[in-house]
């Protein structure tokens, strides 16, 4: 995620309960990927879960990204 769509995400975030919840999410996703980025072997379960984990963050990004574009006027940076 860009720092500039992070940033209206956050400046949005307060009067937006869709937009927290799925930023909540984004960051919940986050930590999780980064205990399994700081290992140097995954096994196989580990594996399929972490790339199950990262389509779910990308999806969630999209949404975020997809509220933001609906209505501008509510999300002005």
């Amino acid at each position: 995620m860009e720092d500039v769509d992070r940033q209206k995400i956050l400046q949005t975030m307060p009067g937006d309960k869709r937009l927290k919840r799925l930023y909540e999410k984004h960051l919940k996703l986050e930590r999780k990927l980064a205990s399994y980025s700081g290992r140097s072997y995954l096994t196989s379960a580990e594996e399929v879960e972490s790339k199950r984990l990262k389509r779910e963050k990308l999806h969630g990004v999209d949404r975020m990204m997809n509220l933001l574009r609906e209505n501008p006027f509510n999300y002005a940076a």
